[in-house]
């Protein structure tokens, strides 16, 4: 059903905005660090190696299907706040479509039910249960 597929879809926004908010607190922790700190550097989700920080300066972005870009500690910073304001104002969109969406249901099932059975009482209920 498609309200089922937008909460999937809220799922998945929710997911992708606190991975840019970790990432984004990671560069700013980085940005604290000296030249030369010794760290672990992540090569996968659970799969670290032992690594020197060299540039504190320069950071390669995922920018998604394997393509990685070099920009500077400050474009990293701001590249993930506007991907988190675009998630973000997809949300909210997505919020929007699913009241919609469970209104126009409500309204088709009252009237269905109208029809189904004349006799019947059917009261407008405003309640949306969705998050």
């Amino acid at each position: 059903m498609e309200v089922n597929l937008l909460h999937d879809s809220l799922n998945n926004i929710r997911t992708a905005t606190s991975r840019l908010d970790i990432a984004s607190a990671a560069l700013h922790d980085l940005s604290l660090r000296p030249q030369g700190k010794r760290m672990f550097v992540p090569l996968t989700a659970s799969l670290y190696v032992p690594g020197t920080l060299d540039e504190a300066d320069k950071v390669l972005v995922d920018v998604g299907t394997g393509y990685f870009i070099e920009k500077t500690m400050a474009d990293g910073k701001d590249y993930c706040e506007r991907k988190i304001k675009l998630l973000r104002s997809n949300f909210d969109q997505l919020i929007e479509q699913i009241v919609i969406l469970k209104y126009a249901m409500n309204l088709i099932s009252n009237i269905h039910t109208i029809y189904i059975h004349p006799s019947a009482k059917v009261y407008h209920t405003a309640k949306v249960d969705f998050l």
